[in-house]
């Protein structure tokens, strides 16, 4: 499986905002692509996501079986879109 880091912007002692950035600063991490899956729809949320250079962002639904085929979902993408890639 190709590497992805999924990301909450709501977790305890660190917002997802902050570790973003620390991701992006690691030369071991920075490449990595990230998925934003978070409860916030807040429009400066997506743009300070969008410059820190996410590759998406996905608003979390609220039932847990959509929030399920929600992640099922972005892997099964970013499986696929790996594979076509290499």
């Amino acid at each position: 499986m190709p590497d992805l880091i999924l990301l909450d912007l709501n977790m305890p002692k660190i917002n997802g905002l902050e570790f973003l950035s620390i991701i992006r600063k690691n030369i071991q991490l920075k490449y990595i692509p990230t998925v934003i899956l978070t409860s916030s729809n807040d429009h400066k949320d997506v743009s300070e996501c969008h410059q820190l250079g996410i590759a998406g962002y996905l608003v979390k639904p609220l039932k847990f079986a959509d929030y399920s085929e929600s992640i099922k979902t972005v892997l099964d993408y970013w499986c696929f879109n790996e594979f076509v890639q290499a």
